[in-house]
């Protein structure tokens, strides 16, 4: 097994682990020179699958171009782009939500604790200095 070798039965889940990877490096203005060579390399390990998937060749193409000179911006539109791309045949047609738009959306959803937070029972309660009330 090559050190580059991916224990991902898919090459398609094996390529966009890696895609994320640097592309979370790119969106965080860590992704070196070298780093960017790196996944450049690996990509060429996907060159069958490109075959069958050339939206993701350009996708590829596009971070690589654009890395340089705006990293952040480059690195969001390829997390943008892996969000909505299917990883496998078989996955869903329905575009995977972004992480940062999951959680956003589960933190709308949270009741606000004050609303919730059950009456005193007390009147030692509603002091200020009690934290609770």
């Amino acid at each position: 097994m090559s050190p580059h070798a991916s224990p991902a039965s898919s090459p398609a889940v094996a390529f966009a682990m890696a895609a994320m990877a640097i592309a979370l490096k790119a969106k965080t203005r860590e992704a070196t020179l070298a780093a960017r060579l790196d996944f450049a390399r690996r990509a060429l390990d996907f060159l069958p699958m490109f075959a069958e998937a050339p939206e993701a060749l350009d996708a590829t193409r596009r971070f690589l171009t654009e890395a340089e000179r705006a990293p952040a911006e480059a690195g969001a539109a390829f997390l943008d782009f892996l969000a909505t791309w299917p990883p496998a045949p078989d996955a869903p047609p329905a575009p995977v939500a972004r992480t940062e738009e999951a959680l956003t959306e589960i933190e709308a959803e949270r009741p606000d604790e004050a609303a919730t937070s059950p009456a005193p029972e007390f009147d030692w309660q509603r002091r200020a200095d009690t934290g609770i009330g």
